[in-house]
């Protein structure tokens, strides 16, 4: 709501996409039932219940031991969280995408790192802040801006308007 004060946000900066704009990213970012995502700050699972529907075997990243142990307690079977930092985390040797609600403080580093040549990434469609967004479509041919997000699509709302960065 326009001026309505925005609430602060969660531990570490955690801004949670709510259910219909996590529906979107899912749908649009065409998860086939073979494929192997990486949900990379997994949060509650927002994404990573939707993905389980739709993947072969979800891998839910999330730094926050407290959510990594819920969503462990509550991922069905072909879902496998770890309770990791993105900055250390590793990537497969298979071909795999990533559909992901990124943290805004680490998003570039992630960016970066998937866009490697030796990574398999078949795709990624990645929450970031919109100017995040805007910069990597000028330096990769790989990289669009699919969608913009406004900060009404969080909870909380962040500070900043988002956009889904799409690499393929």
């Amino acid at each position: 709501m326009p001026g309505a004060p925005r609430a602060a946000a969660g531990p570490r900066g955690q801004h949670f996409l709510r259910p219909e704009p996590a529906r979107r990213l899912v749908a649009a970012a065409g998860v086939q039932p073979g494929d192997l995502v990486f949900d990379l700050g997994a949060g509650t699972g927002a994404l990573t219940f939707l993905l389980a529907a739709r993947a072969g075997r979800v891998v839910a990243i999330e730094r926050d031991p407290k959510l990594a142990r819920r969503l462990a307690r509550r991922a069905p079977a072909n879902v496998s969280v770890h309770e990791r930092d993105l900055a250390t985390m590793w990537f497969p040797h298979r071909p795999f995408r990533v559909v992901a609600n990124l943290p805004f403080a680490g998003s570039n580093a992630v960016i970066r790192r998937l866009l490697q040549r030796d990574v398999p990434l078949v795709g990624a469609d990645l929450v970031v802040e919109l100017g995040v967004a805007r910069r990597w479509t000028e330096r990769s041919a790989r990289c669009t801006v699919d969608r913009v997000l406004p900060p009404s699509a969080f909870v909380p709302a962040p500070r900043c308007t988002a956009a889904v960065l799409r690499i393929r």
